[in-house]
């Protein structure tokens, strides 16, 4: 499960995806503490611009993330698009 909530995060500071946190019943199946997550896709409606996007700021994994790593700055997907804009 924890995969799939790293994925869903990624999407989410990708912009492709935003999360709702909704009350729920007891009992209800995905709940967890009387809440539910939902999760749908979106379409932004302009582009943003590079500083709002700033790589690190945001990051699901930037905990993980040291030079010499599997995650690093030097092959993050998210700092050389940045870079590119």
């Amino acid at each position: 499960m924890e995969d799939i909530e790293t994925i869903l995060n990624t999407l989410i500071y990708d912009g492709k995806v935003e999360m709702t946190i909704i009350a729920a019943k007891g009992g209800t199946v995905g709940s967890v503490d009387g809440q539910m997550k939902l999760y749908r896709g979106v379409n932004p409606i302009i582009q943003s611009t590079g500083l709002v996007k700033t790589p690190c700021g945001l990051c699901p994994v930037f905990d993980d993330c040291h030079e010499g790593g599997e995650i690093s700055p030097s092959n993050c997907i998210y700092m050389v698009e940045w870079l590119d804009f």
